[in-house]
């Protein structure tokens, strides 16, 4: 289970293509991102930064179903990656599937609370959004 391109049992190929498609995603460049994600996938199935990398494409790119099967994917590797549980609030929050983003971000925070200052920003305009859709119990779970 990888989730870092610092972990020791990472191959440094693995690691040269991720940083590829890196490179790539920042570009915009998907075909050559996906392509580098793929690579490093077919060397290590394990390297969960890779799926990550790989929904954050997909979801740039509005297949919001094929960004949802990544996320998966790497929570499968790695339950505990938080920037995952984030990536999938922002996945639910864009396609108004509030009650999941809410657990999704919930769930990123209970990792790692040094999240919290940047899901917070999330949590409020969720809240506000919900709020204003007459679901003021969720609105109100937001604020906690």
């Amino acid at each position: 289970m990888s989730i870092s391109a610092n972990d020791e049992n990472v191959q440094p190929e693995v690691i040269r293509l991720h940083e590829q498609a890196v490179l790539y995603l920042n570009a915009r460049n998907w075909a050559e991102a996906i392509n580098c994600c793929e690579e490093a996938l077919k060397i290590d199935s394990n390297f969960a930064l890779s799926y990550q990398t790989l929904g954050t494409i997909r979801q740039l790119q509005g297949d919001y179903v094929g960004a949802e099967c990544c996320y998966h994917s790497a929570l499968k590797i790695a339950p505990n990656f938080a920037e995952v549980h984030a990536n999938l609030g922002s996945l639910y929050a864009k396609n108004q599937r509030w009650n999941e983003a809410i657990n999704a971000y919930e769930r990123a925070i209970e990792i790692r609370p040094d999240m919290g200052e940047f899901i917070g920003i999330w949590l409020r305009f969720l809240g506000n959004v919900v709020s204003q859709k007459g679901r003021q119990n969720i609105g109100v779970r937001l604020f906690w």
